[in-house]
């Protein structure tokens, strides 16, 4: 039998440094800064406030706890105010400016400089020295991965999630945690489950991954914070619980779909997964699961989204099993911040140097059978016992923002069916390219999934249709309703599990007959035809076809078998209409190109210094321009978009940057309302040649 170990298992984060441009101080140098003291200097040159402990000779709290001596306490104020006042009259002001004095603690506080900390760490009275931090009710703002998904900004309209259920097939989960109901099974938050591993009705968490994951889709601080949990408990805590049987993990779905109505599941959250065992090219893998392409295509028939982790095995050509089922929604990860250097210890010194923003992570597989990418490093999330886990990360904790995901769409958009949720969040995610092969996949984006109007996207809800090998073609539609405005293009979501994708034409016909060629034999073997054409993927033909055309009507999708041997299916199809924009208007930071088609601005910032503003515009010729950041007369980026429709019918992004300081391009299309962002980190100066950006 075989067996699958958790995703995230044997994952480890070793290092990971924040990106800045200052000289680094080692503990050797600053022997008694604690390692929360010495990572902020690494970010910073500027003055930082402390927190000293002081070796006064008053006993601590924990002696006294044992000796207790109230009438000595008066004695002991005293004693440790004059050792403070004493640090503070000793140490210059511009190296030490003390803030509170505290009597009943030996400790003093105030702002500190490089040098002054250096000072403080070589003083015989001085016991350590820490940075004063902030405390908040826990994570009572967003953090980076929810910020990056603006799943906060969804949450602050309403939606939450409420009256859905996410089923976590896993580890179990701890529901005596506070954070997922606390107290016995079943809580408030963590409503039912069942132990398949072991055979009993407890499914608490034998190592921790499932409580994590758990917390990532519904907790406080998780993408859907209105939804309720269903443990179900597939790894065993009579062994190591690091492996589940298939056996078990059906047996959970099956749990998931007879009890659907009952716990109002809607997505089932798998973050576990196995690779194949070479390291060959491999698409859909319905043939070799056809134990999973049951029971998902199973759950989708009962209204369940499987969401499914695409593995940490830093394969650029396949996804893990089951991930890579037609009727799976894979995940795989992207990071939510900037680091200089990211290490993980599996696979093989996997190192991310430097880190972005939306980054695919090295270990995260990835196909064009990858549904979707989500934050995977890193999560700040609550664990097994009760402790918070900061650096939670692989395609386990990015799976959990999706299904999260689900359940937020689901209580926006009640109507959708699973792939029609599917489908809206793939058309509102961000692309985003993996430059291991150049794949580009929608980056999960909530807030535009929740307001995304129901009348520009159109899904197709039929049963899988059959290419027939070599002869004829297959076709299923869409009807479109109630759009309004013009249409400045057209975005079509396509998935076909055919193993060799050049064997087919596929074409998209609008509602008044006009016809575009979206693939003419592309591809590669093995590499399948999952495309949103118009937004991660290019057309054969533009699809500025449509733009003035009519939005309203039949869509009519025919894909064509034009080599006989090899037969496939039209799984998926859904249209997305884009209203076009009005002409770019240019500004003191907007330049205008091309006829005032594109729109470009550029937004700089200097963390290091905590400063940033929008670059000033400055035009040069039709489609050329550039900014400047500080002074007029210092050009810190210059830019052209290049009308390259002849050659392959795409518009050209060109940039060469004149400056190290961090930037954001961000380019629109205003007759398709299509955009794309250029990122450099501080320190990175970056040129770029992008003759596919629209």
């Amino acid at each position: 039998m075989r067996a699958l170990s958790t995703a995230l298992a044997g994952l480890l984060f070793v290092v990971a440094q924040r990106a800045a441009g200052v000289a680094q101080i080692s503990a050797a140098d600053a022997p008694l800064a604690t390692p929360r003291l010495l990572q902020q200097l690494a970010k910073t040159s500027e003055p930082l406030p402390v927190i000293v402990g002081l070796r006064d000779g008053t006993p601590t709290g924990r002696e006294l706890l044992l000796r207790p001596d109230p009438a000595g306490e008066k004695r002991r104020q005293i004693q440790r105010i004059e050792a403070q006042q004493t640090l503070a009259d000793q140490m210059p002001r511009d190296q030490f400016a003390p803030r509170h004095f505290y009597e009943s603690f030996s400790l003093i506080s105030g702002t500190a400089s490089r040098e002054g900390i250096l000072a403080l760490s070589r003083r015989p009275d001085v016991a350590w020295v820490t940075f004063d931090g902030k405390k908040r009710a826990l994570q009572a703002s967003p953090q980076e991965a929810q910020v990056l998904i603006r799943s906060h900004s969804a949450n602050a309209l309403g939606f939450s999630g409420a009256g859905s259920s996410i089923a976590v097939i896993d580890t179990g989960v701890d529901y005596t945690v506070s954070q997922l109901g606390g107290g016995t099974f079943p809580t408030a938050k963590v409503i039912g489950g069942m132990d398949f591993a072991d055979g009993d009705s407890d499914p608490a968490d034998c190592e921790g991954h499932g409580t994590s994951v758990a917390a990532i889709a519904a907790g406080p601080t998780g993408v859907a914070p209105g939804a309720k949990i269903v443990a179900i408990k597939v790894f065993s805590s009579k062994g190591s619980c690091n492996e589940a049987d298939d056996s078990d993990i059906l047996a959970g779905i099956n749990y998931a779909i007879s009890n659907q109505a009952r716990f109002g599941i809607v997505v089932i959250n798998l973050s576990l997964g196995g690779e194949f065992d070479d390291t060959l090219t491999h698409g859909f893998c319905d043939a070799d699961n056809p134990d999973y392409a049951v029971a998902f295509d199973n759950a989708r028939a009962t209204g369940i989204v499987v969401a499914v982790a695409s593995g940490n095995g830093a394969r650029s050509n396949q996804i893990a099993q089951p991930a890579c089922v037609t009727s799976a929604f894979s995940v795989g990860a992207v990071y939510s911040s900037a680091f200089s250097r990211v290490r993980w210890s599996d696979p093989d010194g996997c190192t991310d140097s430097p880190v972005t923003p939306d980054q695919v992570v090295c270990f995260s597989d990835s196909n064009t059978n990858l549904s979707i990418l989500a934050p995977g490093a890193f999560w700040n999330v609550a664990t097994k016992g009760g402790g918070v886990d900061s650096t939670f990360a692989g395609t386990s904790a990015s799976t959990p923002a999706v299904a999260g995901a689900v359940a937020v769409v689901h209580q926006a958009r009640p109507d959708l069916s699973p792939v029609g949720i599917m489908s809206l969040l793939r058309a509102t995610g961000k692309p985003v390219t993996d430059t291991r092969n150049g794949i580009v996949t929608p980056r999960l984006d909530v807030l535009a999934a929740v307001q995304q109007a129901a009348v520009k996207i159109a899904t197709y809800g039929g049963p899988v249709v059959a290419i027939p090998d070599g002869t004829g073609s297959a076709t299923v539609t869409v009807t479109t309703s109630g759009f309004t405005g013009t249409l400045g293009t057209v975005q079509a979501w396509v998935e076909i599990d055919h193993p060799e994708p050049a064997q087919l034409r596929v074409t998209l016909t609008g509602p008044d007959g006009t016809t575009v060629l979206l693939s003419e034999r592309a591809g590669a073997s093995q590499q399948p035809i999952n495309a949103f054409y118009g937004k991660t993927d290019a057309a054969a033909q533009s699809l500025d076809r449509f733009a003035g055309k009519p939005g309203n009507g039949i869509w009519t999708l025919r894909v064509e078998d034009l080599v006989t041997g090899t037969a496939g299916r039209i799984r998926n199809f859904a249209v997305q209409l884009v209203n076009a924009l009005a002409p770019c208007a240019p500004g003191p930071n907007v330049l205008c190109l091309n006829a005032s088609r594109f729109q470009v601005s550029v937004a700089w910032q200097v963390p290091t210094q905590g400063t940033g503003g929008n670059g000033t515009a400055v035009p040069l010729t039709s489609d050329t321009g550039y900014f400047w950041f500080f002074s007029a007369n210092n050009i810190e980026l210059m830019l052209k978009v290049v009308d390259g429709r002849p050659l392959n019918g795409k518009f050209w992004v060109f940039y060469g940057a004149l400056t190290d300081v961090q930037y954001t391009i961000t380019v629109t299309d205003t007759m398709t309302g299509s955009e794309k962002t250029y990122f450099s980190p501080q320190g990175r100066p970056v040129s770029q040649a992008d003759t596919n950006a629209f």
